[in-house]
């Protein structure tokens, strides 16, 4: 019982937190790319257990809508792949074939979409901004929050 009344109230806290509201009162994409991969994880696991072929399409749709809302998005095909290749229980060619059909369904819009931002603005992604920092100062950044952030104290708690 006590695992309900706190599941209920995690769930409301987190529906009513500052954070999220703000986020999602404004123009955002966050909202909507989170939605996404939680409907591409919900899909794969029902991919995982019927291993048909409208699970996996509605699997991709998933994927290739949260590429197309956030270019990061482009690793969950990656991540697709890995999962299909490695959670399935069917032979490797039906693993094959179902990747590459997840590929094709997720790859197509992108594509499409970056053809089409080449045709307007000759370039594939958008114009962007020149960096203000160099390479070497977003790899010191890099290891300062990877490395120094996470292994570090992680050192500390064996000492």
């Amino acid at each position: 019982m006590k695992s309900v009344a706190l599941s209920i109230l995690g769930t409301i806290s987190i529906l009513i937190s500052y954070a999220l509201v703000q986020v999602s009162l404004m123009a955002l994409s966050e909202p909507l790319f989170i939605l996404l991969i939680l409907l591409f994880i919900y899909h794969f696991d029902k991919f995982r257990s019927k291993q048909d072929y409208t699970s996996l399409f509605l699997l991709s749709i998933w994927a290739s809508l949260a590429c197309l809302t956030r270019y990061t998005g482009i690793v969950i095909i990656l991540t697709g792949i890995i999962l299909i290749l490695t959670h399935q229980k069917s032979n490797f060619k039906k693993k094959i074939l179902q990747s590459l059909v997840f590929i094709l369904i997720t790859v197509l819009p992108i594509g499409i979409w970056i053809i089409r931002n080449y045709f307007i603005s000759g370039t594939t992604i958008g114009q962007r901004a020149e960096s203000s920092y160099s390479l070497s100062q977003n790899l010191r950044f890099f290891y300062d929050t990877i490395l120094l952030g996470i292994y570090l104290p992680i050192q500390y708690l064996f000492i």
